[in-house]
């Protein structure tokens, strides 16, 4: 058991940073929230707190984490404040919200900045791959219905590459040294 509470206070401790990077970006995103709130920064009827402070969020929980952390922590709080602010937003509006554009905006900015190597790849190969590919059978379609043929070659071209030579080199660089003494 001692054991165990060693190594949660070492995990703790290690991720301090991370924890800390994810508080303050929440609590920066909930005063940009109520200040959204409190002065009523609305553009066409509509309250920029569910754009604008997901982003605010985000930003400032990445800039943190950089550079006290060392790294990202996935902009865990931009997700936190996004479910508070909808909260808010949908079960003790003064005006009810509704699902809506800036809404749906709101939650693909929010999921772009905790996940987005998995929106890129859902953006740009399975939409863009599933796009090109029912272009692809349309375009077959019409060719075949215009009675033209579809050439595909049988064979690739091959191209020769000419071989080339690559230098690689570094410069160990000395502690306790200045560049300009190494390179003399």
């Amino acid at each position: 058991m001692e054991k165990l509470f060693a190594s949660v206070k070492n995990f703790l401790w290690n991720k301090h940073w991370a924890f800390t990077a994810i508080l303050i970006g929440t609590s920066i995103g909930f005063i940009s929230a109520v200040i959204c709130v409190r002065f009523n920064l609305v553009i066409l009827g509509f309250n920029i707190m569910f754009m604008a402070s997901p982003l605010i969020v985000g930003f400032s929980e990445a800039v943190i984490a950089r550079k006290k952390y060392g790294r990202s922590t996935g902009a865990v709080s931009a997700l936190l404040i996004f479910i508070i602010i909808n909260v808010y937003g949908w079960i003790f509006p003064k005006d009810p919200l509704t699902l809506n554009l800036f809404t749906l905006g709101g939650l693909a900015l929010t999921i772009q900045a905790a996940v987005p190597i998995l929106v890129n790849y859902l953006l740009l190969v399975v939409f863009v791959g599933t796009i090109t590919y029912a272009i692809g059978i349309i375009g077959n379609l019409l060719a075949r219905l215009a009675g033209k043929e579809i050439s595909v070659p049988e064979q690739p071209e091959s191209v020769d590459i000419p071989e080339m030579e690559l230098l690689f080199s570094t410069v160990p660089l000395l502690q306790g040294k200045k560049l300009s003494s190494i390179l003399e």
